[in-house]
């Protein structure tokens, strides 16, 4: 989902050094980590196995669900993306996306 956001660069050898000395952040960090990389992989397998209807679903049930899991209503969402960028996230075309 599309927010307004604000971004810290955090230089990645400060980063290393605070998790060598900080065994929560470290162990934070893998999971959030090891976290995106099942949820491009599960990306991956979606968009090479499922039908262009099946994708923007699954696509859907997952923004469900992280809302849920942030507090939010799982069941009333704004989408802040436009159907083309659905489309181009999920590798459809703008056609497909309805």
């Amino acid at each position: 989902m599309l927010e307004d956001s604000k971004v810290c660069v955090i230089p990645f050898d400060l980063l290393e050094d605070l998790c060598h000395d900080v065994k929560v952040m470290q162990q934070r960090v893998d999971r959030m980590m090891s976290g995106e990389i099942v949820r491009e992989s599960g990306l991956m397998t979606m968009l090479g196995t499922m039908t262009a209807q099946q994708c923007v679903a699954a696509f859907l049930l997952n923004l469900s669900k992280r809302m849920k899991t942030r507090g939010y209503s799982s069941a009333e969402f704004n989408l802040r993306m436009t159907r083309e960028e659905i489309g181009s996230y999920l590798g459809l075309k703008l056609e497909t996306v309805s």
